[in-house]
């Protein structure tokens, strides 16, 4: 008997945890997700990446406010206007063993045009977790930022 439950933990453990390969192509599908997203973001504007991609129970953090969570709560904060254009460079990944938990950090650079066509960039780091819903897609769960001077922009330095 004993045996067997030493057996049935192992096989669980092993279900839950994923090889090396398996981890390293985790990463590169966040990776290849986080840069689609702000792909989207450039192309559509933040307002709708950033919902499409967003798990319905999210939280995001901003500077000076209380959390925000869930979609509702959002999708206020998230610029509709067409002349502003927020993407972001992912520069890491990490997975979590059972390939259903991870998160991405970054840069992101915020762009706005004035009536003029003058453009004003701001520059800072993110980061964001991610986990993966019932179909496999990966959706944030968490989105936090903060700003940072133009050097540590690899656009910019």
């Amino acid at each position: 008997m004993k045996i067997f439950i030493v057996f049935a933990i192992i096989l669980i453990m092993a279900i839950g945890c994923g090889t090396v390969e398996d981890i390293e192509k985790s990463k590169a599908d966040l990776m290849d997700v986080d840069r689609a997203f702000s792909k989207m973001s450039a192309e559509k504007g933040m307002y709708e990446a950033f919902d499409f991609y967003m798990d319905d129970n999210a939280t995001m953090y901003r500077d000076r406010h209380h959390p925000f969570t869930g979609r509702e709560e959002i999708r206020p904060l998230l610029s509709t206007d067409p002349n502003t254009t927020l993407t972001w460079e992912p520069t890491k990944a990490e997975v979590a063993a059972s390939g259903e938990l991870g998160y991405t950090l970054g840069k992101w650079t915020y762009a706005q045009k004035d009536s003029l066509g003058n453009v004003e960039k701001n520059y800072g780091h993110y980061i964001s977790v991610w986990k993966k819903n019932k179909n496999g897609d990966w959706k944030w769960v968490f989105d936090s930022g903060i700003s940072s001077p133009p050097e540590d922009n690899p656009e910019e330095g």
